[in-house]
């Protein structure tokens, strides 16, 4: 097969913020489940070549600075749920961990015209089209949910490894799963998660081990957090862009 290298560059074009993090979504999501069955299931997926889904999400990250602005290519980091225990050993998540490009290019719902926009602005729903004037709160409000979504995730997984190491046990992704999508987690989840993961006749309360985790780890969260809010919610975690 011939390959024009002129004529592949100069038929790119510059992908808008919410593509590259769809892609970014679309990647870890596959590197994680391949990654899960060869470690729980000794097997493949069928059709899915793990090789190439790691060096796509490898340049994924590397664009989106999924670490920290000025990560050198060969320091690039591709973690999925089964390699959590060796990336908390060495990093925290927050908000400035996963930077979006800024200005971040923007596609106008309403005119399909692109911008180049200040990320403060979109994340503060005060952005609009520089082409038509049209709002783009909707534009705004998918670069928040990716930013609570992604939050979420690492808070859960924190609070797993605290229980974790706790019981001197394992909870297995398939015991999270099946309780609530990860990003929908609440702390009610959690518990029952872990109550599925003990031993059976265990005296072990869940709910204790999951309480010393969250004062471990979040030692600002209520004294009394609500097991039934969202995960971000119960923990009294301020969204950073709330206060733009």
């Amino acid at each position: 097969m011939d390959f024009d290298e002129k004529v592949f560059v100069s038929s790119a074009r510059l992908r808008t913020a919410e593509e590259l993090l769809d892609a970014l979504d679309l990647y870890f999501r596959l590197h994680w489940a391949v990654v899960n069955e060869r470690w729980n299931h000794k097997r493949a997926i069928e059709g899915i070549d793990e090789g190439v889904i790691r060096e796509r999400h490898y340049a994924l990250n590397c664009l989106l600075q999924f670490q920290n602005v000025g990560v050198d290519w060969d320091d690039v980091q591709t973690p999925t749920l089964r390699t959590r225990r060796w990336l908390f050993g060495s990093m925290r998540f927050n908000f400035s961990v996963m930077k979006f490009m800024d200005p971040s290019p923007v596609r106008c719902p309403a005119c399909g015209g692109e911008s180049a926009l200040a990320v403060k602005e979109l994340l503060a729903l005060r952005a609009c089209c520089l082409v038509c004037g049209a709002s783009l709160r909707e534009n705004g409000l998918r670069m928040r949910k990716f930013v609570d979504e992604t939050t979420t995730f690492y808070d859960a997984i924190l609070i797993i490894m605290h229980v974790e190491e706790h019981f001197g046990t394992t909870i297995p992704d398939e015991n999270v799963e099946a309780v609530s999508p990860w990003e929908k987690l609440t702390l009610r989840d959690l518990v029952a998660a872990v109550d599925r993961s003990l031993p059976a006749g265990s005296t072990a309360s869940a709910t204790d081990a999951v309480m010393a985790a969250v004062c471990k780890e979040f030692p600002s969260a209520p004294e009394c957090p609500d097991f039934t809010a969202p995960l971000l919610d119960a923990l009294g975690n301020q969204r950073r862009y709330e206060s733009y």
